[in-house]
């Protein structure tokens, strides 16, 4: 490399970090005004609340809570019942096929069966709470009586738990997701 090319670059990177910090500098300048307008909190320090202020004391909306059952139940209904078509679509596909996914790699379905004894039981609660996340397809299996045997002859019925249990966890997660979409919570 010669002389110029890296003195060049150099330079460059100098003067990207002059414009840089002059941006920095500018929205520095901007933040302190905006601060200066917010009166300082009773512990002497100035806050400023950003994004989106939700007003603690209103009610959330009963259609938010049909919404949030309606996700749980049906994985990625909270999303369609909201117009939200692509993101419902995908995110329920998901979760459908993680649970189909993992019968077909072996696993099974946790349950209180009133067989266990002792702390056998309290060992069984945690991922019978993540199965029950999977909704009505947890239901339907428990009220059929199937997937509850486990199956462990084949190799990859581990992955099939993990997969019906990661299901189940999914699903919470879009529930909460959509119950936020319709409390205005989230865009």
């Amino acid at each position: 490399m010669d002389n110029g090319t890296w003195w060049h670059r150099l330079q460059s990177v100098i003067t990207r970090s002059r414009l840089l910090n002059i941006n920095l500098d500018a929205n520095r300048r901007n933040w302190d005004h905006r601060l200066k307008s917010v009166p300082p909190s009773e512990d002497g320090l100035a806050y400023k609340q950003d994004v989106m202020t939700v007003n603690e004391d209103a009610e959330t909306p009963a259609s938010a809570w049909l919404i949030g059952l309606a996700a749980w139940a049906v994985p990625g209904s909270g999303h369609l019942l909201q117009g939200r078509w692509l993101r419902g679509l995908l995110l329920g596909g998901v979760v459908w096929g993680m649970f189909i996914i993992g019968f077909l790699f072996g696993g099974h379905l946790f349950g209180l069966s009133g067989k266990e004894q002792g702390t056998s039981t309290l060992m069984q609660i945690p991922p019978m709470i993540a199965n029950v996340g999977s909704g009505l397809l947890y239901v339907f299996c428990w009220l059929s009586g199937f997937g509850f045997t486990e199956n462990a002859k084949l190799v990859t019925y581990e992955y099939g738990n993990t997969f019906l249990l990661v299901a189940g966890l999914l699903n919470y997660l879009v529930m909460l997701d959509a119950f936020d979409i319709a409390v205005r919570r989230k865009a």
